[in-house]
């Protein structure tokens, strides 16, 4: 379950390129909300694109929120 202060605003479908290859890629990007911090995006690669990718990645940014004192 995504932590309740993520807010997730956008998802849509892009291209970008391969870091090894330099070929295009399908890619998936979020944009999201961690309370009133933000927003960040998260840009991976459509086939990694998965709802536990998603709650993994964002929830290691409310981690360093918290830890930074940004969040309670």
């Amino acid at each position: 379950m995504v932590d309740p202060l993520v807010k997730i605003t956008n998802v849509k479908d892009a291209v970008g390129l391969d870091p090894t290859t330099l070929l295009p890629t399908r890619t998936k990007v979020v944009t999201y909300m961690v309370g009133t911090q933000g927003p960040f995006t998260l840009t991976t690669p459509a086939h990694d694109f998965t709802a536990d990718y998603v709650q993994r990645e964002t929830q290691r940014e409310v981690d360093t929120l918290r830890a930074i004192g940004a969040l309670p």
